[in-house]
Formats: C-alpha cells, structure tokens, sequence
C-alpha cells in the first residue's frame, strides 16, 4: 500500500518537474525570439515571417516607399458596358506608411505573450495575412476623386406618361447614380492596406462606393394608369382670362393620384396648393382659375370617385363657361376645391389649352370602351332676374343701354347617366343645386315734360 502511494506522488513531481521545464523552454524560447517575426506572416503583400522586427520595417518601407512616391491608385470603373480605368497618384494624396506599426499588428496576429507566439508560430501551420498601416490626406482624396464622380454620376430619369390625341404613351425610368465620397475613401484605405498592386473596382451593383438613386417617379407608379377614364372641356370666353387658364392648366396638369388599395390614407388633392406651386395669384376671384377648376370638377363626375370625397363651392349665380351645377370657385387660403381618390388603383390628371378650349381628362384603370358616362344637367326651377333701370344724362330721352344681361336663378338637377353601346342603362341623381338671378342692369335717358322742355 505505501509503495502503491509512492508511486503516485513519484509521478506527480516529475510530471511537474516535466511541465515546469517545459514552460520555461517556451519562455526562453519566446525571450530569444522576442524581436522576431514568426514564421508564416505576410504584410500587405511581402512575407515578413522569420525576420528580424527590424529587418521586416526596413523591408516594408523600401517595397512601399517606391510604390508610394512614384505609383499610382488605379480604380475600375464602367460606364454603360465599356469598363476605364481612373487613376490617382499616390503622392497626390500624401500617403504613407507605419512600417512599425504594421509589423507589430502582424506579429499580434499570431498573440500577444511569448506562449502564443511560439505555439502560433512554430507549431502550427496557421497563416496571417496582415493590412499594412497606412495614412493619407482625406481631403486631397476626396478633391481627386471629384472628377472621377462627374464621369460616374448621373440624374435619375423619372417615368413619364402624355396624352397625346387622346391616347397614353409612356417613358420608363432610369436610376441615378452617385459616388459616396465616404465609403469610397473607406475602400480605397482597405484596398490598399490588403493588395496595393491590384486594380480597385468600383461596382455600383454592391451600393457602397456607388450609390443608386431611385427616382422620384418611377414605371411602378404608372403601371396602372392604362388608359383615359374621363375627360370634359370648357370653352373659353374672351381672351381676358385666358392666362388664368393656362397657369391652372399647367398646374394640375400630370398630376398623379394614389389609390385607396395603396398603404395608409391616399393624399388629398388641393387645386389651390397646386396653383401655389405655379406661382399663381389667389388675391381676389379669378375667373380663369375658376374655370379649369370647374372644368376638372366636371371631369371627376365622370369617374367612379365617390362624390362625398369631394369638397366644393360653387357660385351664387350661374357662370357662362361651364353648365350650371358643374362650376367651381377657388380663392386663397379661403376657398379650396378638394378631392381624395377614392378609387381603389392611381389616376393620373391631364389638363390642357388648345383650340379656345380648357381640357380636363383623368387616366387610370382601363374600363370598357362600349359604357360611356355623360352628365346630364336637367333644369327644375326658373326665377326671373330684375330689370335695374338707371338713368344717365348723357342719354337721349327713350334711349337705353344694357350694362349687365343678368341671368336668371334656376334649380337644376345634375346626373350621371351611363350608356352601353348607344343605350342609356342607367341614370344616377347626383345633387340638385339651386342659382340665385343676377340683376339686369339698364341705363336710360330721362324723359322730358313737352310743355315747358324740361326733364322730368
């Protein structure tokens, strides 16, 4: 039994004895080889493994010191299929080299104690592939890189539709693109730091260095606008508020129009933001303004757009360009036509002046050719207008001269009323409106007394 125990302590002291001799060999070992590079370690792009620290700093400096001073950054880039080549020279941007620093962080790749080292070093095959330290001027890289960035970039092109005589011709969209100074530099470093004898490419497919620019107005918006839905025009009266007409026109016109199938709530139009926009005037009634206003009012009766949807004010009395129950008045912060579509896929309003003619049409989902929407203006009511008789000197005895028509107030009754191939299927009551009678305004001359000439 007590040899049995002897035995056991036997080993254990020279199995310590054994280890402590051991870790002291490394120790040693690691002591001696201190101020050299294990084996198996590459910086940059030169093996420095199993040199001297200082023999592997002054092998970095002479390799990288000539690449620097005379070499220069090469970056591939495309434009279309055709692949060129950018050049920067090194020198340009003041770049340097930490040889010292890159040795040490090689070294620390195989750890960071004398034990590791050796055990990394000398008893396993493992392989470091180190960056080398690096330093340049960011700035006086970013200037080069400018001109590189005017061959690169470009506008995003955004999908566009015309109406053209009455037909939808369509342009698809192009992405942009744009060279993202800040994550160029960063793969330049990278690049460098890894292979400095390697072309560095610029790929705007990885979205890094080239950023893609979607545009604003892209082919996706306009996949379901097929087709013209609706359209109705004014004529225009007198040439006096024909510029009018053509500042709204060209306000409203390609407006696009969310649907209700899209995410959250679909944005409401408002004639008076889009007049804004086209620097038009809102500081007294504008006739003009009015009329496209109407016009497009009109046009949206024609369409599936819920009419609850729709906010409106109308004039007091009827107006000449436009049927009565169809017109519109706009006016300010005050007074604003408004719609939200409520139609489940996009619309698109297309609004023109040609031929003395305001032409309002809306595009969206094709619907069928042979059923057609009219609007119906049925009058219920007449009231006839006074007769306003204003005597003026400068007239003869009997002599008249209208200064206002007037018009007469009526109650009218608008409907939609739909046809299929010739044949009204149905007819749907929209509203009724009522108009007041606007004053017939008459200048006379006064009558004279034939006994003693006077006027009366």
């Amino acid at each position: 039994m007590k040899r049995w125990k002897f035995a056991i302590a036997l080993t254990f002291i020279i199995f310590f004895i054994t280890a402590l001799v051991s870790t002291a060999g490394f120790l040693a070992v690691g002591m001696l080889t201190k101020d050299q590079v294990p084996p198996n370690i590459t910086a940059g792009e030169i093996e420095i493994g199993r040199l001297s620290r200082q023999d592997a700093v002054q092998k970095i400096k002479e390799y990288y010191g000539s690449i620097f001073k005379n070499d220069y950054i090469n970056i591939n880039y495309n434009i279309g299929s055709i692949g060129k080549i950018f050049r920067i020279k090194y020198s340009d941007i003041e770049l340097s080299i930490d040889a010292e620093e890159t040795v040490n962080h090689a070294i620390s790749q195989k750890g960071t104690s004398a034990f590791e080292r050796i055990l990394n070093g000398y008893f396993t095959s493992r392989v470091v592939k180190a960056p080398i330290k690096i330093d340049f001027n960011n700035n006086k890289l970013k200037e080069s890189l400018k001109p590189l960035a005017s061959l690169i970039e470009k506008e995003p092109k955004n999908a566009n539709v015309y109406l053209l005589d009455g037909k939808l011709r369509k342009d698809t969209s192009e992405d942009g693109i744009i060279l993202n100074l800040e994550n160029s530099v960063e793969k330049i470093r990278r690049s460098i730091s890894e292979k400095t004898n390697q072309p560095i490419v610029f790929d705007y497919k990885n979205n890094y260095e080239i950023n893609v620019i979607n545009p604003e107005f892209s082919q996706d918006k306009l996949k379901d606008i097929e087709d013209v839905i609706a359209t109705y025009s004014t004529e225009i009266k007198g040439s006096e508020n024909e510029k009018y007409i053509k500042i709204a026109s060209k306000a409203i016109n390609k407006v696009w129009l969310n649907g209700t199938v899209s995410s959250g709530r679909p944005v409401e139009f408002s004639f008076n933001n889009y007049l804004s926009k086209e620097n038009g005037i809102m500081e007294e009634n504008n006739e003009g303004y009015n009329q496209v206003a109407s016009t497009l009012f009109a046009a949206l009766l024609l369409t599936d757009i819920d009419r609850t949807s729709i906010t409106r004010v109308s004039h007091e009395s009827s107006v000449d360009y436009i049927d009565p129950g169809l017109d519109v008045i706009v006016f300010g912060d005050t007074i604003d036509f408004k719609f939200i579509n409520s139609i489940e896929s996009p619309i698109m309003i297309f609004s023109s002046v040609k031929n003395n003619k305001v032409t309002v049409s809306i595009a969206g989902k094709k619907r069928d050719k042979s059923v057609v929407n009219n609007l119906k203006i049925d009058i219920e009511s007449k009231y006839p207008q006074a007769v306003i008789n204003v005597e003026d000197d400068s007239l003869g005895p009997g002599d008249k001269k209208v200064i206002s028509n007037g018009k007469e107030g009526v109650l009218v009754k608008v409907s939609l009323e739909t046809q299929k191939e010739g044949v009204v299927i149905n007819k749907k009551e929209l509203y009724t409106q009522k108009y007041k009678p606007s004053d017939s305004i008459v200048q006379i001359g006064r009558a004279y007394d034939n006994d003693n000439n006077n006027a009366k």
